[in-house]
């Protein structure tokens, strides 16, 4: 057989450096056994590995973690402590062709993969943390397509998924957890594995799909805040994660009028479900954003934010009236979510947020001002488009309810503003009609035996 010269091999290799993976991948390079024992480099490695030497397996996924030292110089000489990984020379009646080997990055660096007896690449340790390494050896002939991707529908993909300590786990990162005496490889050891985006290869089987996890026993340096990984999470006990919940009530696009004299004897109550799985010590953060308006102009946002560790909290009609009164607005909306906490796991609501819709009311108290009877005032502007404002006066406290209602030309009640009750004065709402077609309507004021309707005209 003839030596294939390094400066011949080299040009059919790839290397890639990623913020968290060094990727290499390119021809398998057939050695005979005098180039084979100098091919790597001139280090001997420190410990061999054959658990995918056989073939039996696929993915090959070994429990045990490897432990190397890494380059400790800085300067690259000596190189950091190499294992060395053996993979079946033939498999499925064919020989190895292609490969790709992703490796975590920093933690490792990955070499080329060769090939006599055994096909076979270094895993070099290069800085102290938990990484991990996939070796994806393809058999066949022509395992790469003419655009570069290595794998073929003729070809046999062979997997290795492997997990290293690299250096004293005390010089690992605080947050990865420095615990691993009970450890197992597996595919939540660390997080942003290198497998993490095999499923996303062109030539990628379904069946040597990763497993997916919903946390990590340790975290690799670049993890972002949103995998939850390191302390507290597996180390042989899974953490309680959260169940999704919904919110209850107010239902979606509720109305509600809040007015001086209701302000301070009327609430209303949020209600969610609780999460499933929520021991007796979560929480739950109710965030209630009060979006204020003067007509169709928006002044300003009042924040309500409590946490809880009930699965419901009533908030007083009094904070909503004080907020229009401060930014002069008649009207709001009030976007409201719950997002259930236990320890580092928190989760929204799955069908929030919810929205109120809130009509604010004056009352005047001027004793001049109260009315003499009851009174529904002519509206302003009307014809409108697409706020008017109504205006009405009670002369005295009844013990009924008074209710400002719309009906369409048709007599079909479409919206319903007002129905509380109300002391003696004047008052007044905004109605936006903007979600109504079009046409003729009519307010009708009422409070027991007294009754008045107004024409209105909307035009858009």
């Amino acid at each position: 057989m003839n030596i294939t010269k390094p400066t011949i091999f080299l040009l059919f290799l790839s290397s890639i450096t990623f913020a968290q993976f060094s990727v290499i991948s390119g021809d398998v390079e057939v050695l005979d056994n005098d180039f084979r024992n100098t091919s790597l480099s001139q280090n001997v490695p420190e410990f061999y590995i054959y658990s995918c030497a056989d073939g039996s397996q696929n993915p090959c996924h070994p429990e045990s973690l490897f432990v190397i030292a890494s380059d400790t110089t800085g300067d690259g000489s000596p190189p950091g402590e190499r294992a060395r990984m053996y993979f079946p020379w033939e498999y499925g009646g064919m020989n190895a062709n292609k490969f790709k080997v992703t490796a975590s990055w920093p933690e490792l660096s990955p070499t080329a993969v060769f090939a006599s007896a055994y096909a076979y690449f270094d895993v070099i340790g290069n800085q102290a943390g938990p990484g991990s390494v996939q070796a994806s050896i393809w058999y066949g002939d022509n395992c790469q397509d003419s655009d570069g991707n290595i794998g073929s529908p003729s070809c046999i993909e062979l997997v290795g998924r492997f997990c290293y300590v690299v250096e004293d786990t005390l010089d690992w990162d605080a947050g990865s957890d420095s615990s691993v005496s009970t450890d197992t490889c597996n595919g939540c050891w660390v997080s942003l594995p290198a497998w993490r985006n095999y499923s996303d290869g062109l030539y990628s089987d379904q069946a040597l799909n990763p497993e997916s996890c919903q946390y990590y026993d340790h975290c690799h340096h670049d993890t972002p805040d949103s995998i939850l990984c390191g302390v507290g999470y597996y180390d042989g006990i899974a953490p309680v994660l959260l169940d999704s919940f919904n919110l209850v009530s107010p239902p979606n696009d509720s109305l509600i009028v809040v007015t001086a004299s209701n302000g301070s004897t009327d609430s209303i109550a949020f209600l969610w479900e609780s999460s499933a799985s929520a021991s007796v010590g979560a929480l739950y953060n109710l965030s209630a954003e009060h979006i204020l308006f003067s007509g169709s102009s928006v002044l300003d946002t009042a924040v309500h934010d409590t946490t809880v560790s009930d699965t419901t909290f009533v908030l007083a009609f009094t904070n909503l009236y004080d907020d229009l009164w401060v930014a002069s607005g008649d009207s709001g909306v009030v976007s409201w979510d719950v997002s259930a906490i236990e320890g580092q796991d928190t989760i929204p609501s799955s069908n929030g947020p919810f929205k109120i819709l809130v009509k604010g009311s004056s009352l005047s108290t001027d004793p001049e001002s109260i009315p003499e009877k009851f009174r529904l005032y002519s509206a302003y502007p009307n014809p409108f488009n697409p706020l008017t404002t109504i205006r009405f006066g009670i002369p005295v406290a009844t013990l009924n309810t008074t209710s400002l209602q719309i009906y369409d030309i048709t007599g079909r009640r479409v919206e319903t503003l007002i129905n509380t009750f109300f002391n003696p004065g004047e008052y007044e709402i905004s109605w936006d009609a903007s979600h109504h077609a079009s046409g003729v309507y009519f307010a009708v004021l009422q409070n027991g035996q007294n009754r008045q309707t107004q024409k209105l005209v909307f035009l858009k």
